[in-house]
């Protein structure tokens, strides 16, 4: 592909996220979800579970594998890098000194409660013979596989829903973000792939939507007080 194919080839991916990602977000919005549990519906809707499921020619026309899935993937993570400053422009650090022990205690039995769920759940699951973990997998790495995946957290999530509820800057919403826990990359933040087959390990092609995300309240009027 030129170069010039290779940029209409991204701007069309780019037309098609947005569009997804701002039309389910405000079918949402219309059941009182944040917007930002629509985006993710969208990445599920463009990836391999419904579109690649059903119109896997499609999405391999849309999304292929080459130059433009790695500039989607370098505009996603240079647009999440910038929102996430400016999430962190907002993060009141007195609130957090008066609060520390609770921020502690939050984020520990975040982490812990789930962690531990996880783990007993992933102990019940391996005895299955295969169904749900190969032969190879030893129980402990079961335990810790299936336990860390449902205690961390996507923090630009909490930070997106955080802002569309009108916390941000608030005590409410500083403590928690201060007591989220450990953080995974956002839906769809994997490398992308040299293969059609191994890309649908990606959770979804909505890698943009940080980069459209809307600013924090320091560019409107905070809800709220201090």
């Amino acid at each position: 592909m030129s170069q010039s194919e290779i940029a209409i080839h991204f701007f069309l991916q780019l037309t098609a996220i947005l569009a997804a990602c701002r039309l389910v977000g405000l079918l949402v919005r219309r059941i009182g979800q944040p917007q930002v549990v629509g985006e993710m519906i969208a990445g599920v809707l463009l990836g391999p579970s419904l579109l690649g499921l059903l119109w896997p020619e499609w999405q391999e026309k849309l999304f292929p594998s080459g130059p433009s899935m790695t500039m989607i993937y370098v505009v996603s993570q240079v647009g999440l890098a910038l929102y996430m400053f400016l999430v962190g422009l907002e993060f009141d650090t007195g609130l957090i000194r008066h609060r520390l022990p609770s921020a502690v205690s939050i984020s520990l039995s975040g982490i812990f409660a789930p962690l531990v769920l996880g783990a007993l759940t992933a102990w019940l699951l391996v005895q299955q013979d295969g169904t749900f973990f190969t032969e190879g997998v030893e129980t402990w790495q079961a335990m810790l596989f299936l336990g860390s995946a449902i205690a961390i957290t996507a923090f630009p999530m909490l930070a997106r829903i955080i802002f569309e509820r009108r916390l941000t800057g608030t005590s409410l919403g500083t403590l928690a973000l201060a007591a989220g826990p450990p953080t995974t990359p956002s839906p769809g933040a994997c490398s992308p792939s040299s293969s059609p087959s191994s890309r649908t390990t990606c959770r979804s092609p909505c890698w943009p939507s940080a980069a459209v995300s809307p600013t924090p309240s320091w560019s409107s009027p905070r809800a709220g007080g201090y």
